[in-house]
């Protein structure tokens, strides 16, 4: 059957923390970048390369 309500509720708790983590990263790592650096964020081996340098990760 389905886990405990307890156990789901901790993993969507622990799926937004890192949720927020990654768009504090971006925020952070976008802020940083310029110039040719932003041209080209898999030259670098940013995560979004490593992710297929989707667009946006909920709808790419």
């Amino acid at each position: 059957m389905y886990p405990h309500p307890y156990v789901v509720d901790q993993l969507a708790e622990q799926h937004h923390r890192q949720l927020i983590a990654l768009a504090r990263a971006e925020r952070l790592a976008r802020r940083r970048t310029r110039g040719a650096n932003r041209r080209s964020p898999e030259a670098r081996g940013s995560r979004r390369s490593l992710l297929g340098n989707r667009p946006h990760p909920t709808t790419g």
